[in-house]
């Protein structure tokens, strides 16, 4: 019988997620250094190379602001206002970066008051981190998942606060719990119940994870060893350029033996006496009276370099990102744009990968918001909810007129309105829709260039 690999715990993803966000910030020293090893802790040199890979993919995916439509101009008012209430294209960077270190991220809409101060409840979404999340799986199929709980712990002045969001399909709630003696049960103090059409409001995010799996994986998790090799071949350069930073000096026997007898003997790793003066090695020159001199180091660290650059072109390989992200190219002339853009081109496909994600996340948030407020609120009186379009603006290289002829070709088929032919093939929302069908109207009513020109002609004459 095949061996069956045992599932994670919550408390080893717990670990696993505090490395990764360690290594991310350059907090590396617990993980690559023995804790033993004290004056090795103190001298390791952490060169965030870690930091740099999500950055890069992050700004390729943000860059332009991601562009989210409808084609109702009053769902689109409706959708712009909840964007910009929970600072979603302001949050979206961090939450980009988050999901790529730990592998794994939440994306969470409800309808609640967003502060103590709210006047009322409104549509909130949010990205949550993971370490709060325990879903239930399907007994069948671990790759899905049943239900959803997010559980919130906080402590104050010795009391204990718990908060639990229970989500499955259609309904919504949340208990509040606190603990005023350490020894006491929790008791539960308030809570509340949302019953909704949207299926589950708790969406989880997980990069690269592979058919029938549902947890994702840190791009950390195949890279750790290549960005532990280049801090290790750093701090050793580092290492050996301070210990001869300052030359060591050769003195004869008759002067050695005057500072031994005022400094502690030590020996080098070849076995060679010396003392130190003034922070500075002095050894004995074994032959002669000779006058004192400074031994110089000539050797050379060419090939350590050397491997310094394979690790680098091999994290920007494995990693998908352009060698110059991590160290300067060895050229003085300035990369053309077309160049620029082939180099970074692998880039932006794993950029496009990752969107996907994003992509139908905020869009089932954003339709999941529109039910919401129809159910709750007011501001989508005799609405009904439409789905949102949810585009990053990658600006990977594509025939534009492929593109047209596709659009035009579908409508003219009957597969595709008139409306979503021309925002599709303009880049519009529903307002800039509006706008531009009326001048095309215009454009249509008015006399062609030739016929006025004629018109004017035949005036004159």
């Amino acid at each position: 019988m095949r061996k069956i690999k045992p599932v994670k715990t919550r408390e080893q993803r717990l670990y696993e997620w505090d490395k990764w966000m360690d290594i991310y910030n350059g907090e590396v020293h617990d993980y690559w250094i023995p804790e033993s090893n004290k004056k090795e802790k103190k001298e390791y040199i952490v060169v965030n190379y870690a930091q740099k890979v999500p950055q890069h993919i992050a700004r390729i995916l943000t860059n332009k602001k991601p562009k989210i439509t409808v084609q109702d101009p009053d769902i689109q008012k409706f959708i712009d206002k909840v964007v910009f209430n929970n600072h979603l294209i302001e949050n979206l960077p961090g939450a980009i970066i988050a999901t790529m270190v730990l592998g794994d991220y939440l994306v969470r809409t409800t309808y609640r008051r967003i502060n103590e101060n709210s006047p009322k409840p409104q549509v909130c979404i949010d990205f949550v981190h993971p370490e709060w999340y325990v879903p239930k799986m399907d007994s069948w199929d671990k790759s899905k998942v049943k239900t959803n709980e997010l559980i919130f712990e906080n402590e104050e002045e010795g009391v204990q606060y718990k908060r639990i969001e229970k989500d499955s399909y259609n309904l919504f709630s949340e208990e509040f719990y606190v603990k005023t003696d350490k020894d006491a049960d929790f008791v539960l103090v308030n809570g509340q119940k949302i019953e909704h059409d949207g299926g589950l409001l708790i969406q989880h995010l997980a990069i690269d994870a592979l058919p029938n799996e549902f947890w994702g994986r840190s791009i950390y998790k195949t890279t750790e060893s290549l960005f532990r090799s280049l801090n290790e071949f750093i701090t050793q350069v580092a290492d050996v350029i301070r210990k001869h930073g300052k030359p060591k000096m050769a003195v004869p026997p008759s002067t050695f033996r005057e500072l031994v007898k005022r400094s502690p003997v030590y020996e080098d790793a070849q076995g060679n006496r010396y003392v130190m003066v003034k922070n500075r090695e002095v050894y004995c020159v074994e032959e002669g009276e000779k006058n004192p001199e400074y031994i110089v180091w000539d050797a050379k660290l060419d090939s350590t370099f050397e491997l310094i650059k394979l690790l680098q072109i091999a994290i920007s390989v494995i990693n998908d990102i352009p060698a110059d992200v991590l160290r300067n190219t060895d050229t003085s002339i300035p990369a053309s744009g077309v160049a620029m853009d082939i180099m970074h081109l692998t880039s932006k496909y794993r950029a496009a990968e990752i969107a996907k994600i994003f992509k139908k996340s905020l869009e089932t948030a954003l339709y999941q918001a529109q039910l919401l407020e129809i159910d709750k609120g007011t501001e989508l009186t005799g609405k009904k909810a439409e789905w949102v379009n949810v585009e990053f603006e990658l600006d990977i290289p594509v025939n534009n007129d492929e593109h047209v002829k596709n659009e035009i070709y579908k409508y003219e088929k009957g597969v595709q309105s008139r409306k979503r032919t021309v925002i599709r093939v303009n880049d519009l929302n529903a307002n800039e829709l509006e706008e531009e069908l009326e001048l095309i109207k215009q454009d249509k009513a008015a006399p062609k260039p030739s016929e006025t020109s004629h018109n004017q002609l035949e005036q004159t004459g």
